[in-house]
């Protein structure tokens, strides 16, 4: 068993206190270091979706650039007043 994502150590745990990145208004990211060596290159993301304005978890992965982290399935996430917010591929005009 691994930790889970609050980073609460397990008996077996690779992720002992690794915390989230919290932001306003209930939005967090899950640590980089999740990502790898065995995470797959991916973690969770609670985030405000620009479109429909309503918290959403996306799985998402580490940053192509300083402001942006990719989205699975398309888009990307990014952080503006301490808030993470979700830019769907749709609106991405």
């Amino acid at each position: 068993m691994q930790g889970d994502i609050t980073g609460k150590f397990s008996n077996k745990g690779a992720w002992d206190m690794i915390n989230r990145h919290e932001g306003k208004n209930g939005t967090w990211l899950d640590p980089e270091e999740l990502c790898y060596p065995n995470g797959g290159m991916k973690r969770r993301c609670r985030a405000v979706n620009v479109v429909t304005k309503k918290l959403q978890t996306v799985r998402c992965s580490i940053p192509d650039t300083f402001f942006s982290i990719p989205v699975k399935g398309g888009g990307w996430v990014g952080q503006e007043d301490m808030e993470y917010q979700f830019h769907p591929k749709e609106s991405q005009g």
